[in-house]
């Protein structure tokens, strides 16, 4: 009986052992626990990846097991440890719950079962104090020293009096207070499954090969499988109902990047009328940002959250909200930033998701970059990623599309750190961009070689975002209409150039446009060729050039087809008199290019002419308009859409009249002058 009684409290002593402890952050603040993986109170406070029963005092809990092991009198033993250690014992559910909330004076946030680890892992990452250490598993291969405990102890306390913490659950700028409220807002934007029918197939074909800001085409169809399938098991109908795992900020992010998708595909959609594809698009991005603000992406960053403002600065760009696109820049900056995306180094490339971060990382700076070119303004990034960087500097290492367009992003990104553009820095960067083609794959390098309809696609875009930064990186060639004879020959070198990727980057829209309906609705290929076109126009040695006259022709036909294709169907200017589909800085060139091909003056196409017009007469004034060349018949017919009405009431085409009798005037400064205006302000008062 003796034996049986010692054996009936060894085995209730291991027993008590082996039942789950405080984790060990509810151990060292000293509050309540639920003994979940993870708990409730570390789930509430923000940083469930720090909730971990395998750190704090594991050598002690080893001794306790083996001296229990080895003891002949275990039951006294026992109650002697439990005196001098007392452990707390399990409560009940409802008085833990209800211990939690008075502690915190809100409510907890629904359990996070199905979280994805990426997802969690970005949704949680905006805790300044416990970044480093978010594996629990790292983080017990070694015990915490004292100090360092210590000085976690006093970040704690002093992180959200600097701002080092985010204490606001939800977006401050909204009313919602209770999850309840954010589920029921959450209903009113989530996208229905006719929708996602609708545009989602549309994807694979059009968008995935040259939208750099979709990154993983994979993982995105795989979560709007999920999201279909959760949408079809009645996941997301009831308001009264709310689902823990949806109503999630992670969850909400992702939501949030399916909208935005949808928006992009809408927007390259040929399913609907100019119209209404318009109305589709702008209502997706919309609500997309509604998400995002549901899941507080100011105070509570993710992956997720950050790849949807990418994308809604591409969508609100492509339908003619240019300068809305830089402002919504330099939030996801800033929010991508916050993530520590610019901070990724050689040790990082092994991590979860760490390819994804540096993708979305490149395709900011990708952006940021074009985008910066185009409106003239200095961009905020300055690195892209460390593997990227690494593939650009390897000179052995071959660059499919992605790492061309990151080289385009270098140069560019060098150019804009310039103080003064001169022609000796031109040609150092340009010999750099000719580096990095040569290193191109072979159907990157010539059209000839795809072998698919998508490598046709993917070469065209390179073709004419390479020239075209070709053609600003020899603009200090440019600044004189005229060439004189004694010019050093790099500024010649350049003016030659400069001409050949003038007429490259027209070209290839051309026959970018023939096979595809992306050029004409993706703004960075428009503001290349209207650019490019404007330039040889304009300029002396290319305006009287017969090839040139032809390329104008075809362009300016391309942009008043489509114009008249949107005008039969009211989308070209709204019943508020806004045109949806052009920036209004891409409208004035519209309308200075037309002006410009009616007015310019007549020449020689021949070689011998031209160069007799460079050396004799270039000091002497230009033509005037009266003296401008006939307009080709069918130059006539695509002529006769009036882009003037696109600029409002208070446009005209007086405005944008270029002064052909003006001598030695550069086109450079009428160009940016059309291009690079800034926001005009109306005083409505």
């Amino acid at each position: 009986m003796d034996l049986q009684q010692k054996e009936i409290d060894r085995v209730l002593y291991l027993r008590r052992i082996s039942q789950a402890r405080s984790c060990y952050p509810c151990r060292q603040r000293k509050v309540k626990c639920d003994h979940s993986q993870p708990c409730q109170t570390c789930r509430k406070r923000g940083h469930p990846e720090i909730c971990s029963y395998n750190v704090g005092t594991p050598e002690k809990r080893r001794g306790r097991r083996a001296k229990a092991a080895a003891v002949s009198s275990a039951s006294q033993r026992a109650a002697q440890r439990r005196e001098s250690e007392p452990e707390p014992e399990p409560e009940p559910e409802s008085s833990r719950r209800n211990d939690d909330a008075g502690a915190d004076g809100h409510e907890s946030e629904p359990s996070l079962t199905h979280t994805p680890s990426s997802l969690a892992t970005s949704q949680t990452s905006n805790s300044i104090l416990f970044t480093r250490s978010a594996d629990p598993a790292a983080a017990g291969c070694h015990p915490p020293r004292k100090e360092l405990y210590q000085g976690g102890k006093m970040r704690r306390k002093a992180g959200p009096v600097l701002g080092l913490h985010n204490t606001l659950e939800f977006y401050p700028f909204m009313k919602l207070k209770t999850w309840q409220e954010r589920w029921v807002a959450l209903l009113k934007v989530i996208p229905q499954k006719q929708e996602v029918l609708r545009y989602f197939p549309s994807h694979g074909a059009t968008i995935y090969p040259l939208n750099p800001v979709m990154l993983d085409p994979d993982d995105l169809e795989s979560a709007f499988c999920e999201y279909l399938a959760a949408l079809e098991a009645g996941e997301l109908r009831s308001p009264d109902v709310p689902s823990s795992k949806w109503v999630c900020k992670a969850y909400i992010s992702r939501i949030a990047l399916l909208l935005a998708a949808l928006a992009t595909s809408a927007h390259y959609s040929v399913m609907q009328s100019p119209k209404k594809r318009s109305e589709h698009c702008l209502d997706f991005v919309q609500r997309a940002f509604d998400a995002l603000r549901l899941a507080n992406y100011v105070l509570h960053p993710s992956i997720d959250g950050v790849h949807t403002l990418l994308i809604i600065g591409t969508v609100l760009q492509d339908v003619g909200q240019s300068d809305g696109a830089w402002v919504m820049m330099g939030t996801t900056v800033r929010a991508a930033q916050a993530l520590g995306l610019h901070t990724q180094n050689a040790s990082q490339q092994s991590d979860d998701g760490a390819k994804k971060k540096q993708a979305l990382w490149d395709a900011i700076c990708r952006q940021d970059c074009l985008l910066s070119l185009c409106h003239g303004r200095p961009n905020i990034t300055s690195k892209q990623s460390f593997a990227t960087e690494n593939i650009l500097e390897n000179p052995n290492q071959p660059l499919g599309f992605p790492e061309m367009m990151c080289s385009i992003v270098a140069v560019t990104s060098s150019l804009l750190e310039l103080n003064q553009p001169s022609c000796e820095a031109s040609m150092k960067l340009l010999a750099e961009l000719d580096g990095y083609r040569s290193r191109a794959a072979p159907y990157l390098q010539c059209r000839e070689k795809c072998t698919n309809i998508q490598q046709r696609y993917e070469s065209l875009t390179i073709e004419i975002q390479l020239f075209f930064v070709v053609s600003v990186l020899c603009r200090p060639a440019l600044t004189k209409s005229a060439l004189t004879e004694n010019e050093p020959d790099v500024v010649r070198a350049l003016r030659a150039q400069a001409k050949e990727s003038l007429m490259s980057t027209a070209k290839a829209f051309i026959d970018f446009q023939a096979v595809s309906i992306i050029p004409i609705r993706t703004w960075s290929l428009i503001h290349s060729v209207l650019g490019a076109t404007i330039l040889l126009c304009l300029w002396e040695e290319t305006r009287c050039d017969q090839e040139s006259r032809d390329v104008l022709q075809r362009v300016m036909e391309i942009f008043s087809r489509a114009a008249q294709a949107d005008d039969e169907t009211g989308m070209m200017v709204d019943a508020s008199g806004n045109n949806n589909w052009l920036s209004m800085n891409h409208t004035r060139a519209l309308v200075a290019l037309q002006n410009a091909i009616q007015k310019a003056p007549c020449g020689s196409s021949s070689p011998e002419r031209q160069e007799a017009d460079n050396v004799v007469q270039q000091n002497q004034s230009l033509p005037r308009g009266q003296d401008a060349a006939p307009i080709d018949p069918v130059m006539e017919t695509v002529m006769g859409y009036n882009f003037t009405a696109m600029l409002g009431e208070s446009g005209s085409m007086d405005e944008y009249m270029y002064p052909w009798d003006t001598s030695g005037l550069s086109p450079l400064m009428y160009l940016d002058s059309i291009m690079k205006a800034p926001y005009e302000f109306v005083d409505e008062f």
